[in-house]
């Protein structure tokens, strides 16, 4: 019967140390340390000769060598080869773990089991060979296999060039091409129905790859970290792409993912920095946590009607996004001008790390959620509605170019680390309560009003200009006259009035109104020329919409626009 484990990597790092008793009591023969079984056979502990060309006894001590053990000969540098007699019907865990000089490897024809990792990390490891009567094993050009090939369990890590896998296989086993650093190119048959996990984890040189439409399922880490690899097909017959399946392809720059798909697992595509596009197919239900954290290149994504669940971090680290695009007929989630919120905009969801400039959050919106604007450096200001009762855990966290908050209603409740590498103020508006000298961590300020602001909400507009009109062309002492709306102080309500309520429309005159006074003068200057032809992003307002990361006579023009309004 054939062993196999299953693990990842970092599961295999544990073994490394729960094998690794500090005393170990054995029994020793020549080079060789060894346990009796108590039954006439004994396991092979530890190898500590001098290397080279080496045949295992069968016998140890007038015990029948049954067993290799855990790491017997693991880090073994000078060993070049290895021949395991047919006593032996058990190789275990990292067996041969990085002996780095090791070339080739005879297997006996008793050999069952053979254990996670046992020839791991032998970057010189070329061939293995097992004999032709092995009822659980066989090889094809030292390739290892299961008896009746079907399974491809381990490819020599030193092997190089191309390989094309027998048509055969129907499965590539776990971890069965891991760090082949030297294999360039490979070709899976139609025979193949599964990419098992971590199949060609680290397989830095390969540098494509065309799945064929057999293949039903891609594993865990099945491609993760192959840096060269620009270009994958994955065809529609593909229903799951595991976690962190291409995680680390730092080389691809585009994916499409077919409509046969119904999940994409954890970090699928996390920190491929080269990813510029991606295409999610129309049965995609679920995208798992991280699956596309750190795809700095990637500008946008369409999330399609089918997606019902999102993970956490889905998003971020994103740093060149700036639209995530929802299906209007998804019935979980939906858009405003590229900003992820939940189908009935009441939680917000994520922010597009690459969106630039200030930020008005929707008045319906309740509830932020957990890193929803994490990492956003380019976000210099944003509007919170007094509709939000709760901001969550890192919401707000290394938003290091976010200088002013500003808060419509009472302070909502705060989870953890909300604002951690934040430099900002927090403002709020006159009649809010329960506002103290800080707010989560931050230092807080009344707000400063435009003069125009007469409903003393934040915003200069419609409902202003309704109290404004009720007011016109009256002056001190008539019945109607509003001090607030004698916005120049001449004791009449008229056209001057008018003129500032203009410029003060929709909070126009804030573009340049740098140390956000309420006003557009002096200050603002010196603050402007304080970072003459630097980069600020709180001061580069120009071109309007489109700021182009230097402070120069494009600012200076809006703010001279502008100029005491």
């Amino acid at each position: 019967m054939i062993t196999r484990q299953k693990l990842t990597l970092p599961v295999a790092v544990t073994i490394l140390f729960l094998l690794s008793p500090a005393v170990v009591f054995a029994d020793v023969s020549g080079d060789y340390e060894y346990s009796d079984n108590l039954d006439g056979t004994c396991t092979i502990t530890d190898y500590t000769g001098p290397g080279g060309d080496v045949t295992i006894p069968d016998t140890l001590a007038s015990l029948t060598v049954t067993t290799i053990g855990n790491q017997a000969f693991r880090d073994n540098s000078g060993l070049t080869s290895i021949i395991i007699p047919d006593s032996v019907t058990s190789i275990g865990m990292m067996a041969f773990w990085d002996c780095s000089a090791l070339t080739s490897v005879t297997i006996g024809n008793s050999v069952t089991s053979i254990g996670y990792g046992a020839f791991y990390f032998c970057y010189s490891l070329t061939a293995i060979t097992v004999d032709a009567l092995n009822s659980a094993y066989s090889s094809i050009d030292g390739v290892l296999f299961s008896k009746d090939q079907t399974l491809l369990i381990q490819y020599p890590v030193g092997k190089a060039g191309d390989y094309i896998i027998p048509d055969s296989v129907t499965s590539i086993g776990n971890s069965a091409f891991v760090s082949c650093t030297s294999l360039t190119s490979v070709t899976i048959p139609d025979s193949v129905t599964s990419i098992e996990d971590y199949a060609f984890q680290n397989c830095s040189s390969l540098t494509s790859i065309s799945i064929p439409d057999s293949v039903t399922s891609i594993g865990d880490g099945a491609f993760s970290n192959c840096t060269s690899l620009t270009s994958v097909s994955i065809p529609d017959s593909v229903t799951s792409i595991g976690n962190s399946a291409f995680s680390s392809c730092t080389s691809l720059t585009s994916v499409t993912i077919p409509d046969s798909v119904t999940s994409l697992g954890i970090s699928a595509f996390s920190s491929c920095y080269g990813l510029t596009s991606v295409n999610i197919g129309s049965s995609v239900t679920s995208i798992g946590g991280r699956t596309f954290d750190s795809c700095t290149s990637l500008t946008n994504v369409f999330i399609p009607d089918s997606v019902t669940y999102i993970g956490s971090s889905a998003f971020s680290s994103c740093s060149s996004m700036t639209a995530i695009t929802v299906d209007v007929f998804n019935p979980a989630y939906s858009s405003i001008d590229g900003v992820l919120l939940n189908k009935t905009q009441t939680s917000l969801y994520r922010y597009p790390e690459g969106k630039a400039g200030s930020y008005i959050i929707p008045s319906n919106i309740t509830s932020i959620a957990y890193s929803a604007f994490s990492g956003c450096s380019s976000l210099t200001s944003v509007i919170i509605p007094s509709s939000v009762t709760s901001i969550g855990d890192d919401a707000f966290s290394n938003c290091n170019g976010l200088n002013s908050i500003y808060f419509k209603g009472d302070p909502p409740g705060l989870g953890s680390d909300v604002f951690e590498g934040v430099n900002a103020i927090v403002y709020y508006l006159p009649f809010a309560t329960g506002w103290g000298a800080t707010y989560g961590g931050l230092p807080t300020s009344a707000w400063p009003l435009l003069p125009a602001d007469v409903y003393i909400d934040g915003d200069v507009n419609y409902y202003d200009f309704a109290i404004f009109a009720l007011a016109w062309q009256t002056t001190l002492g008539q019945p109607g006259y509003d001090p607030a709306c004698d916005l120049v102080v001449d004791d009449v309500i008229d056209v001057y009035d008018l003129q500032v309520l203009a410029d003060n429309w929709q909070g126009r005159i804030t573009m340049a109104d740098f140390t956000t006074d309420g006003r557009t003068n002096l200050k603002d200057f010196a603050l402007l020329s304080q970072y003459w032809l630097q980069n600020n992003p709180a001061i580069d307002i120009a071109p309007v919409g489109a700021p182009d990361g230097i402070i120069d006579l494009g600012e200076l023009l809006l703010l001279a626009d502008y100029w005491l309004k």
